[in-house]
């Protein structure tokens, strides 16, 4: 579990790390409080047992179009409604993943979505039709063509979080539960929603800003089952909650 005391001695390390660190996750100490790590690409890991690299989903198109969505692993779904831009990130899951968004915008309107697996692009989509949908699948590696079979239930404990503003300033993020999930995002913009799969006992998040263009804090909700938790406002945020 990540400590109050370990945010400051871990700013640092982050801010340095960002030149090397994308989508990596695995569970080893690299410093004082935090356990998540990895290497350039994404897939590889030093000390303690790895998790599967981050599924990244970037939702883009004509800004500002409404949609819902639902994202799957082999374990566990979760569904969810936002607008164009949107980042979504699936820490922790058991591939391969498919989402699906549906355009909720009444006129034409592009709503594109790239998915990846450690930073590497693993399939693109496209569509202008209201109402109309699109799918993306993305496979246990990029060099595959695997889909998920079927939707999953929804998860038994459904945690998020949602780093909600500023709009384009980039920040880095640290989550973990108690157990063994551990997993980063880095040199990423908001607004980006993040799901934690197979969350176990007390969840954690730190978020930290790396750039000042809006000259505003960043604000991170956790939601656990539906309900928000707690909501924190600052250039560095812990934000913490548990699983029931």
């Amino acid at each position: 579990m990540i400590s109050m005391k370990s945010v400051g001695l871990a700013t640092a390390s982050l801010c340095a790390l960002t030149a090397v660190l994308y989508l990596a996750g695995c569970g080893n100490q690299c410093y004082s409080g935090y356990t998540g790590f990895g290497n350039s690409n994404g897939l590889g890991c030093g000390g303690g047992p790895p998790i599967p690299p981050q599924t990244t989903m970037e939702i883009e198109g004509t800004p500002g179009t409404a949609f819902t969505g639902i994202i799957s692993d082999t374990v566990a779904s979760y569904t969810f409604s936002g607008v164009v831009p949107m980042g979504v990130v699936y820490v922790n899951n058991t591939p391969p993943v498919r989402l699906v968004v549906t355009n909720k915008n009444p006129l034409p309107s592009v709503i594109s979505i790239e998915g990846l697996i450690g930073g590497a692009v693993a399939q693109l989509a496209t569509s202008n039709i209201p109402g109309g949908s699109v799918t993306v699948d993305v496979p246990k590696v990029s060099t595959t063509l695997e889909k998920l079979a079927a939707f999953a239930p929804a998860a038994q404990c459904d945690v998020r979080f949602y780093v909600n503003s500023p709009a384009g300033d980039y920040y880095q993020s640290l989550i973990e539960d108690q157990a063994t999930n551990f997993g980063f995002q880095n040199a990423t913009v908001a607004p980006t929603l993040y799901f934690l799969g197979q969350a176990k006992g007390t969840v954690s998040g730190v978020f930290i800003k790396t750039t000042n263009y809006t000259l505003k804090p960043l604000t991170v909700d956790l939601t656990v089952n539906g309900e928000v938790k707690t909501t924190q406002v600052s250039t560095h945020v812990l934000i913490s909650s548990g699983c029931p």
